[in-house]
C-alpha cells in the first residue's frame, strides 16, 4: 500500500475538518509530504522502554552474537532487580482505584496544566478499553485523602507482538497524568502503574512523553530512550499555533493500537 496514495487521501480527508490535527510523523515519505500539504513542524516527542524480563532483549542479544537463552537468564537474575524493583512511596492517605474504563473526569484541565496538547478524550479511551481486539486494558485512579490527583491507562497485548523487540507480552502506558505535574505524584503514579504491569508478566513497558517534568522521572526509573519522533500539526482554518511543544502520549495517536490486528471485530 506504500505507493497506492491511500495515506495522502486520508490526510486530505482529515484536513477538511476545521479542527487542528497533530501527528507524530515516522516515515521519510510522510515527512517529505506534510510540509507540502501545509503542515507545521512543532518539536518532537520521545519514546521510552523499560525492560522487565530478559525475553524483551532477545532480538538485541541475537544481533550482538550473544546466545538469547544465556542473555535472558542473566537479565532475569541480575538486571530485573535493577529495572523492576525500584521502590516508590505511596503518600500518606493515598489510595489506588483499579477501573475497567476511565470516566469523564480524566479530561479535567488541572491534570498536567503546564502541557500544550490535546486533552485526553474519555470516549476514545473507553473505546480502546472495551474493544475486544485491544487486549487487556485498564485504568488506575490515584486519590489523596479522597481527592483524585492523577490517573493512568495501560494496555497489554499477548502474542508475537513487535517481533523486533522480542516481546511476547508487551505492556504500554497509554497515558499518565497528575495534578499540576507534581513530581512526587508522578513518581507514585508511575511506580504503581509499572507494578500493575509487572504483575501481568509483561516483558517490557513502552510509553511516550515530551514533558520536562516526567521525562527525567522516567529515566531515573530505568526507562531507556528509544528515539524521537517529529511532531507536525495542521492548524485548520483560523487556528493559531500552540505556544510550545505538543505533549502527545500513546493515546493521542495510533501507537496505542499497535501491534495492529489482522482483523478487528
Amino acid at each position: 500500500l506504500r505507493l497506492s496514495g491511500i495515506g495522502i487521501r486520508l490526510l486530505q480527508e482529515m484536513m477538511k475538518d476545521e479542527r487542528p490535527i497533530a501527528a507524530v510523523v515516522g516515515s521519510e515519505d510522510t515527512r517529505a509530504l506534510v510540509p507540502r500539504l501545509g503542515w507545521t513542524s512543532l518539536g518532537s516527542v520521545r519514546s521510552y522502554a523499560l525492560p522487565l524480563r530478559g525475553s524483551a532483549l532477545t532480538a538485541r542479544l541475537e544481533a550482538r552474537g550473544i546466545p538469547p537463552t544465556l542473555g535472558r537468564l542473566a537479565f532475569d537474575v541480575f538486571g530485573r532487580h535493577w529495572y523492576a524493583r525500584r521502590s516508590f512511596d505511596r503518600p500518606h492517605g493515598g489510595e489506588v482505584l483499579r477501573l475497567t474504563v476511565p470516566g469523564d473526569e480524566v479530561a479535567q484541565p488541572h491534570f498536567s496544566p503546564k502541557m500544550t496538547g490535546p486533552i485526553p478524550d474519555p470516549s476514545w479511551l473507553r473505546w480502546i478499553c472495551q474493544h475486544p481486539a485491544s487486549g487487556q486494558v485498564g485504568t488506575l485512579y490515584f486519590s489523596l485523602r479522597g481527592e483524585l490527583v492523577g490517573w493512568s491507562t495501560w494496555r497489554v497485548t499477548v502474542g508475537p507482538g513487535r517481533l523486533r523487540h522480542g516481546a511476547a507480552h508487551h505492556g504500554m502506558i497509554l497515558d499518565l497524568r497528575v495534578r499540576g505535574e507534581d513530581p512526587s505524584l508522578y513518581r507514585w503514579a508511575l511506580g504503581e502503574t509499572i507494578e500493575t504491569l509487572d504483575r501481568l508478566n509483561v516483558d517490557r513497558v513502552n510509553t511516550r512523553a515530551a514533558s520536562a517534568v516526567l521525562e527525567p522521572i522516567l529515566v531515573r526509573r530505568g526507562f531507556v530512550a528509544l528515539g524521537e519522533g517529529p511532531v507536525w500539526i495542521w492548524l485548520g482554518r483560523g487556528a493559531g499555533a500552540p505556544a510550545g511543544p505538543l505533549e502527545l502520549r500513546l493515546d493521542t495517536a495510533d501507537s496505542g493500537l499497535m501491534p495492529y490486528q489482522e482483523k478487528w471485530p
